[in-house]
């Protein structure tokens, strides 16, 4: 695999950089009553968080054309593996529409206070039907991006590196450092204040994922260098402060948006990673 220490290094700095504002204004809400409000009000529809994700999916967007551009160019990549780059190009093009056009509900400030309307106060059915869509996109990223990859190292599983399709998927697995921004991003939740017991099963998801992440540190420590220890560190610090500020993050489930900021800024890290890899000439 072509060294990509060049997308290491600024997917790292803007993780941390994303884990210093968020986690700045979080610990202001919680310990400032001037400033209570702050982190409630970036997580709501149409402020920081929303406009970051729909900015990430404009990256995204121009990142996919640029690699097919390139890979065209260059010819280092197989037909399927453009065509891929080319869909997601439109998957991202397609989301920024779709959200940018989206229009919400007026809410008053106040409504982020009413815990009751908060996801960890419903019934299971009624959680189910309300947010399905949110439940399944946190299912398969804890699936795809943190469960597969890391048991495949545990256990030493690769594709079939002899035929395209094998080879396409071991060239397109997630980095340590992608598995970890995907961890982040769902450390990002309340862990106390629940009514219901299975509201605590992405607690669990994410206390496996975390454990999966340091068995694999254990065994293939030639796969983690000064960047993978350091946001390992900062996802370590994350649950910790999300754990101290679970009685903000509790008050209201647009906390969600802050988690989708994130995943989308694993996801465009992720095609960034195996796009550059493959689009590099062979000489370089």
């Amino acid at each position: 695999m072509i060294n990509n220490a060049r997308i290491k290094v600024v997917f790292s700095l803007i993780l941390f950089a994303l884990f210093v504002f968020t986690n700045l204004t979080l610990f202001t809400s919680q310990f400032s009553q001037s400033f209570s409000h702050l982190f409630l009000i970036f997580i709501r529809e149409d402020q920081f968080f929303d406009s970051l994700s729909i900015f990430l999916l404009l990256c995204g967007f121009v990142l996919s054309g640029v690699f097919v551009i390139m890979s065209s160019w260059y010819q280092t990549s197989s037909t399927l593996q453009r065509v891929i780059m080319l869909s997601l190009s439109i998957i991202f093009i397609y989301l920024v529409i779709l959200k940018s056009t989206h229009t919400t509900q007026t809410e008053d400030i106040m409504d982020m206070f009413a815990i009751e309307g908060s996801i960890y106060h419903r019934g299971f059915f009624e959680l189910l039907v309300d947010y399905l869509p949110r439940i399944v996109l946190i299912a398969c990223a804890y699936i795809l991006f943190v469960y597969v990859p890391l048991l495949f190292l545990i256990f030493g599983i690769h594709p079939n590196q002899h035929n395209q399709i094998g080879k396409m998927l071991y060239d397109m697995r997630p980095s340590v450092n992608v598995v970890i921004a995907v961890l982040f991003a769902l450390s990002l939740q309340p862990y106390y204040f629940r009514d219901n017991l299975y509201a605590y099963f992405d607690i669990f998801a994410l206390v496996v994922g975390v454990g999966l992440l340091i068995w694999v540190m254990i065994k293939h420590r030639d796969l983690f260098g000064f960047y993978e220890y350091m946001n390992f560190a900062l996802l370590v610090l994350n649950i910790i402060i999300c754990f101290i500020c679970t009685s903000v993050l509790a008050i209201s489930d647009n906390y969600f948006n802050a988690r989708y900021a994130f995943l989308v800024f694993a996801f465009v890290g992720w095609c960034a990673e195996w796009m550059y890899d493959n689009i590099k000439p062979d000489e370089e």
